[in-house]
């Protein structure tokens, strides 16, 4: 045989390789961890193009956007996971309930982490949770009063 050649056992086999939603959100997941945020947004957006129905995806892609500071995006996800998606990922209002105070509507970050506390009292953010519903309260004494007031004023 001449030199370079293969014989038929040793010819190179061309293997496909199709990645998969969870192959994207398993890079999107590692990279978070590295908190390479960036990177992360751009796999997991990949994921939930590729499988658009999986809640996981979205709400881990929410809160990425989050930490990106894209709350507006972030909540629209976490509403759409809640809606259409998955309505017994309890969680989505724990961070619903964050991403509001955050953004000061002091009233739809009561009433989320109220409805997580309702549906998920002992759930993995609870005492997170508590904390939160605490300090919504002790902003305001007129809790539903002052949190409407406040909430139109930052809308207007």
């Amino acid at each position: 045989m001449k030199k370079g050649s293969k014989t038929v056992s040793e010819q190179a086999k061309v293997l496909s390789f199709v990645p998969t939603g969870e192959y994207y959100f398993t890079k999107g997941m590692k990279a978070y961890h590295h908190r390479e945020l960036k990177k992360s947004l751009k796999y997991l957006n990949r994921a939930l193009q590729l499988e658009p129905l999986e809640p996981m995806i979205a709400c881990q892609l929410s809160i990425v956007l989050t930490e990106l500071g894209d709350f507006k995006k972030a909540n629209e996800l976490l509403h759409e996971i809640l809606k259409d998606l998955d309505p017994r990922m309890n969680e989505c209002h724990y961070f619903l309930a964050n991403n509001y105070a955050h953004l000061g509507l002091f009233k739809e970050a009561y009433e989320q982490v109220s409805a997580y506390l309702e549906k998920d009292r002992y759930g993995e953010f609870a005492e997170d949770a508590e904390d939160l519903l605490e300090l919504l309260e002790l902003d305001s004494d007129l809790i539903t009063d002052e949190l409407y007031e406040h909430d139109d004023l930052i809308a207007k």
